[in-house]
């Protein structure tokens, strides 16, 4: 059967031929990329469900919003990675906050309104709102494909930057300060710290690190893992986040004394989910200590990078340095931290022109004009 799918009203329509009848028909969906992989594959299906008699039926169970979200989740289980899953759990989990004992059906532009408000007050960033937005949006369109409702509500609102608190990363004097601190509390943290602020490390990474990874004489560590949702090791993030990462000296001593009391082949021992967990409580400790607000642990990352590329550092090296595909995606994620530093542009062309170019001797001039005469009369 050939499968004619058209837009009519930003709409997807069946037009085709059934059993010798013409047939034309709207799915009721918006025309996305999504939605037309969906009418492809379940085609056939929608046709019958046309042709299909609407047989009165019993009023289905009211169904809130948290419950079918869980639905969802389990489907996504079924075909994405761990640490997809968990991603997915967070975004959820915000929604369900707020919206969640909502009746699905009766969620309107209002709540959406109102959920921008909550998230906000969250004072997450603003990336992190927008992920959290596409993801309830993408909740609402499966709704749509399952009939638990005929329109999607949520829209897309331009956020302040002032609005929400950026995550910023800390100067080279609070690094300082949080190392400082951070060497009365056990030795596994304080030397965690040291590896995620003076390589910018993910989290994962640094724990998935073996000893077979360190290579001390070259001064290089091989990142080729990461830590799992349940513990496990996987594989980095993204391709070119399998990398060197250049070890710096003031590091270098903290790993050969890591590496003279090593206890088996990673360079941290125990659990290394749990481990993970005793580290961010260590770290919400520290930063209460220190007197800073609350940020990610993932704040050392952006540090490093902050600190490096402020301090005149190249930028392909910090690219490098953090996995980063190329040093576009460098510049997009932190020319915000870096410092508009008021200098002296084009220095090298007041050098090549100071003391200024001297006076043609006229003279000399006439004397080389008299010389070349001479020359064409001879030849």
């Amino acid at each position: 059967m050939k499968k004619n799918i058209i837009n009519r009203g930003g709409r997807l329509h069946i037009q085709t031929t059934y059993e010798g009848k013409r047939l034309r028909f709207s799915t009721k969906l918006k025309d996305t990329k999504e939605n037309r992989e969906y009418v492809l594959r379940e085609y056939e299906k929608l046709i019958k469900d046309h042709l299909t008699p609407k047989q009165e039926v019993k009023p289905k169970a009211k169904e809130n919003l948290e419950d079918f979200i869980n639905k969802i989740l389990e489907r996504k289980k079924m075909t994405l990675k761990p640490r997809s899953i968990k991603f997915y759990m967070y975004l959820f989990q915000k929604i369900n906050d707020f919206l969640g004992h909502k009746e699905i059906s009766k969620i309107n532009y209002e709540d959406i309104e109102n959920f921008y408000g909550f998230l906000l007050k969250q004072q997450l960033s603003k990336t992190t709102i927008q992920s959290i937005v596409s993801c309830l949006k993408e909740v609402l369109d499966f709704a749509i494909r399952e009939e638990k409702i005929v329109k999607n509500v949520v829209f897309h609102k331009k956020i302040n930057n002032l609005e929400v608190r950026e995550n910023k990363p800390f100067c080279l004097e609070e690094m300082r300060y949080l190392l400082t601190l951070a060497e009365k509390y056990p030795k596994f943290f304080s030397n965690y710290l040291k590896i995620a602020f003076f390589t910018g490390m993910r989290v994962g990474e640094i724990l998935a690190l073996k000893w077979e990874n360190i290579d001390l004489k070259n001064s290089i560590i091989k990142v080729e893992g990461t830590i799992g949702l349940k513990g496990e090791i996987g594989t980095p993030k993204t391709k070119s986040s399998k990398r060197e990462v250049d070890v710096l000296p003031l590091l270098k001593q903290t790993l050969e004394e890591m590496e003279a009391q090593k206890q088996g082949k990673f360079i941290f021992v125990g659990d290394l989910n749990n481990l993970g967990f005793k580290i961010r409580l260590l770290w919400a400790k520290l930063l209460k200590e220190a007197g800073f607000e609350h940020r990610k642990l993932y704040i050392t990352r952006h540090t490093f990078a902050s600190i490096m590329l402020n301090a005149g550092e190249e930028p392909l090296w910090v690219s490098s340095q953090l996995g980063h595909k190329n040093l576009a995606i460098t510049y997009a994620v932190y020319t915000k931290y870096m410092k508009n530093q008021k200098k002296q542009r084009a220095v090298f062309l007041e050098e090549a022109f100071n003391p200024p170019i001297k006076e043609i001797n006229i003279s000399e001039n006439k004397k080389i004009e008299e010389i070349e005469e001479k020359e064409r009369v001879l030849e």
